[in-house]
This record gives C-alpha cells, structure tokens and sequence, in this order.
C-alpha cells in the first residue's frame, strides 16, 4: 500500500510540474509597444480615445467596419503629398513579458482603400535580447484582400497576418517590426483618382493596425546571424507602470515542485528495493 501511495504521489507530482510548465510558457506576452519613424515622417492616430495598449489587448476588431472605430491605430504619412515620391516606413518594437522563443508574429492589419487607408507592402523583423543589438530574421511580404487595383467599395476589413519566423530561432524580448509602405490604391476603378491634380498624392497616406502578437515554441539555441544594427533610436516604453520581468516565485515554485517530485520518486524507488 505504501509502494501504491508513493509512486502515485511522484507521479502526481511530476503531472504538475509538466502543467505548470506549460502554464509558464503560455504567459509570455506583450508588454509594452514602442513607435518609430525615421525623419518623423509617420505620425500615430489612434481611434476613439484609444491609445497604445489596444495593439495588445487581445481584441483584433473582426467585425469592424469603418476605419474610424475605437481600438484602431492609423498610421499617417505626413509626406504623402511630397512633390517627389516618398517611400515611407514605420517601426513598432514589441516588449515581451520574459525573453521567450517566438516561432511567428501576428499582425492585425486594417484597411479601407476607398477611404486611402492600404496596406503595407512588407514587414522586416528583427529581434533582441537587451534592445540595443538587434538581429535579422527576414523581410517578408505582406498579402491581403485588399483590392488595391480596383479600389473598389466594400468597407473597412481586419485581417490577420502570420509572420513564420521558425526557420530564424529567435531568442529574444524585444521584436522590432518595420513595415514599408504600399502602394496608393485606385478608386472605383479610377486607378488615377488620387494622383490627379485635385488630390496629387504622390504615396500612399494610410496603414492601420487593430493587435499585435507573438506565437513562442519550445526552447531554441541563440542563433548565428550575424548582429544588425536597429535603424530606429531606443525609445522608452509607451506602456505605463509596466513591468518586463518575471517574478521570482515562478521559477522558485517550478525548482520546488521538482525537488519534492525528485525525493518522491527516490522514496518509491526505496520501498520498491525494500519489498524486492
């Protein structure tokens, strides 16, 4: 009976450790977004008195229909109507809760052609342990339905785009996003409507954004790429009273729960010796 009670209880034990586990790894999210862009040339419109904390507050907007809804960041570009054609970017540094490591990005991304709201053409990812030595992991192409080509009427839509970025085996707490803009759509079928003399933009105004988010894998080994320097200054973060670090009950309560599931299986491993 004391055999059954004792490989039951290390067992039992080592069940909670795993869940525990597994428990500390879903954790890892969000805790600060910080907003760059070179020469200021991109300036932040958040919608219905929201501000940075709805990029990470779990609410992508699905159903939005209208680019001026609450929740949503449009990101302007000041020079759209520049006499010469301005290819603008904009950069968001995410900060994790613990450093973590992350197999992809999602990216909530909204658009409305007919209201000059497109999307962009790429985002370049790059990663960091400290914020302050940044490593590439790729710049990838951005598809959406958006009919850029027809600028045809249907509304404001949110979609959800996955970055993979597996391949890349990023360690990391900070990841730093930098989307290039697209192209200006057309409008109803007037591929000049915004070029004309009445409007003469000459890039693209808008790109909007609803959430932002990391998918993490099991542990990886630092990766081999070759550092890259950030081509946006270090700002602080925008989320205010927010703290990056893990407590220490977590990892103490995880070292803890394995030492007493160690002297369990060493106890049941005794009885056994002592039956045989």
């Amino acid at each position: 009976m004391k055999k059954s009670v004792s490989v039951f209880v290390a067992l039992l034990l080592l069940v909670c450790l795993c869940a525990a586990g597994v428990s500390a790894a879903d954790e890892v999210s969000i805790v600060g977004i910080t907003f760059a862009s070179e020469g200021g040339v991109c300036e932040e419109a958040y919608k219905g008195g929201s501000d940075v904390k709805c990029l990470y507050d779990g609410e992508t907007l699905p159903d939005t229909t209208n680019f001026d809804t609450a929740g949503v960041l449009l990101v302007k570009n000041t020079q759209a109507t520049a006499d010469d054609a301005v290819v603008a970017t904009c950069t968001f540094t995410l900060e994790l809760s613990e450093k973590a490591s992350v197999s992809a990005v999602d990216i909530s991304i909204l658009h409305q052609v007919q209201a000059m709201v497109g999307v962009p053409e790429s985002v370049k990812v790059e990663y960091s342990e400290d914020d302050e030595t940044y490593y590439d992991a790729g710049t990838f192409p951005i598809d959406t339905t958006a009919d850029v080509d027809g600028g045809n009427f249907e509304g404001a839509k949110v979609e959800d785009v996955r970055i993979d970025v597996s391949d890349y085996k990023i360690s990391a707490k900070y990841i730093m996003l930098t989307f290039t803009y697209g192209d200006i759509p057309a409008y109803n079928g007037n591929a000049d409507y915004w070029t004309s003399t009445a409007y003469k933009y000459t890039s693209l105004e808008w790109i909007g954004f609803t959430e932002f988010g990391v998918e993490t894998a099991a542990a990886v080994e630092e990766s081999s790429a070759a550092p890259v320097e950030s081509s946006a200054a270090p700002v602080e973060s925008s989320t205010a009273g927010g703290s990056s670090s893990t407590p220490a009950t977590g990892d103490t309560g995880l070292a803890a729960v394995a030492v007493i599931a160690l002297a369990a299986l060493c106890g049941a491993a005794v009885v056994l010796k002592k039956r045989s």
